[in-house]
């Protein structure tokens, strides 16, 4: 199996959750962008935390099909998201087996 620089610098578990995340998004038509310490490590610069900052188009009016398609592998605060969507904020998907 042939890895690319990011998944050698990085935890190809990682990889795959966010590719379970992405997946979802890109289902639902959802824009985003990654960034955290996920795409610094493509550019070269590991950083000490392990994480992956999504950043999304707003999906307010299908965000309820967005938590049921990933309510099984992830926690989400529906509330946090909701409330996250409408002020332009942040909130936190965190995978409930690896708590990435």
């Amino acid at each position: 199996m042939k890895f690319t620089a990011a998944e050698k610098m990085y935890n190809l578990q990682d990889i795959k959750i966010v590719r379970i995340l992405t997946d979802v998004l890109d289902g639902l038509n959802i824009v985003y962008a990654i960034g955290g310490s996920m795409a610094s490590s493509v550019y070269g610069a590991v950083r000490f935390t392990q994480d992956a900052d999504i950043t999304v188009e707003p999906f307010e009016k299908i965000a309820d099909r967005f938590c049921s398609m990933i309510e099984k592998d992830f926690y989400i605060s529906q509330t946090a998201m909701r409330n996250a969507l409408r002020n332009r904020t942040s909130f936190n998907v965190i995978h409930l087996d690896t708590a990435f």
